[in-house]
C-alpha cells in the first residue's frame, strides 16, 4: 500500500472510535515499518489472510497511478466475502465511475458496493436462482468426478467449508472442493500458500479455481449471489 497515505488513514480511523472499525494491520510490498501497525505481509498475501479470518473491509491506499495492482487486488478478493473500498486522491475522483462515499470526512471509493434492494433485489435473487440451478445441472457431471477425486486423494470431507456473511448479513458456510489434506491449516506457516499440504488434485483443482464451483450450492442456498456481491 502508499507507505506515505497509510499512517494519515489508519490516525483517522484510530482517533474516530465511534464508526466501530478495527484494524487487523496492512500489507506493502516495500520494506519498512509503520508506527503502531502491524505489518502482515506483502500483497501477495492478502488474499490468505481475509480468508483465514472474519475480515469486514479491505481499505486499499494504493495510487491511483497503480490501476492495474488496484484491479488485480480486486480480482483476487472477488470469491471472498469482503468489502474493498479505495482511498483515492481527490483530484482523481471524476477519473473513476464508482460509487463515492465518505467516513469522517476522507473520500472513500466502494470498489465493491453492498447488495441492492427493493425490486431489483428481486429481480436479482431470481437470475440467481435460475442460473445457479442451470449451472448446477450443466457442470454436475464435472463435480461428481472432481468429488470422486478429492475422495480418493486423501481422507476426509469432499467440501471444504469456510465461515462468511451472506449479503443480507447472516452467516453462512461457504463451499469449497477440498484441496488440501484434513488439519493441514494447523501446520500452516502464516501467510505462505506455498506451505500448506495440498493434495496434488488440490493443486490442480487451485490452478483452474475448480475448487469454487461448489458455491453454486451456495447462490441457490440464497447465500450468494453470481451478480454482484455476495
Amino acid at each position: 500500500m502508499d507507505n506515505e497515505k497509510l499512517p494519515q488513514v489508519a490516525a483517522r480511523v484510530q482517533s474516530a472510535d465511534w464508526m466501530g472499525l478495527e484494524i487487523s494491520g496492512f500489507f506493502c510490498d516495500e520494506n519498512g515499518t509503520i508506527k503502531g501497525l502491524n505489518k502482515l505481509g506483502d500483497l501477495n498475501q492478502l488474499i490468505d489472510y481475509v480468508e483465514k479470518h472474519n475480515i469486514d473491509q479491505v481499505w486499499l491506499t494504493l495510487s491511483l497511478k497503480d490501476m492495474d495492482k488496484i484491479e488485480t487486488i480486486c480480482h483476487q478478493l472477488h470469491s471472498v466475502s469482503v468489502e474493498v473500498l479505495l482511498i483515492p486522491d481527490i483530484s482523481s475522483l471524476l477519473l473513476l465511475n464508482h460509487s463515492i462515499s465518505q467516513i469522517d470526512g476522507m473520500p472513500v471509493i466502494h470498489m465493491s458496493s453492498s447488495p441492492i434492494k427493493g425490486t431489483n433485489a428481486i429481480i436479482k435473487w431470481l437470475e440467481d436462482k435460475l442460473l445457479s440451478t442451470f449451472i448446477l445441472l450443466l457442470i454436475s457431471p464435472i463435480m461428481l468426478l472432481i468429488a470422486l477425486a478429492v475422495k480418493l486423494s486423501s481422507p476426509g470431507p469432499v467440501f471444504y467449508r469456510q465461515e462468511r456473511i451472506s449479503w443480507n448479513g447472516t452467516r453462512f458456510q461457504m463451499l469449497k472442493f477440498r484441496s488440501m489434506s484434513v488439519n493441514s491449516d494447523q501446520e500452516l506457516i502464516w501467510g505462505k500458500a506455498q506451505n500448506k499440504r495440498l493434495t496434488r488434485v488440490g493443486k490442480f483443482l487451485r490452478k483452474t479455481s475448480l475448487d469454487e464451483l461448489p458455491q453454486f450450492i451456495n447462490v441457490l442456498k440464497g447465500d450468494m449471489s453470481i451478480v454482484g456481491t455476495s
